[in-house]
């Protein structure tokens, strides 16, 4: 899966934004604790103002590590 690497502004900027009727953004952190949109996100956005994201560049999604808790690495 591709996504893209965004800020910790960004994400916080675009969580619960909609990019198309009854979508929403829903920023989360790879495995490096980098904050990612995913690339359907990406290509689904409508909303003009937020066209910028589909200029960001894309790199494979990296799934975080788990641990026996089942809570996800943060960094």
């Amino acid at each position: 899966m591709k996504v893209a690497k965004i800020t910790k502004e960004k994400a916080n900027f675009l969580a619960g934004k909609s990019y198309a009727p009854a979508s929403h953004y829903n920023p989360i952190q790879d495995c490096d604790g980098d904050w990612v949109i995913s690339i359907e996100e990406i290509e689904q956005t409508l909303v003009q103002d937020l066209f910028w994201v589909k200029e960001l560049p894309l790199s494979d999604w990296c799934e975080p590590i788990s641990n026996p808790s089942g809570s996800t690495k943060n960094i």
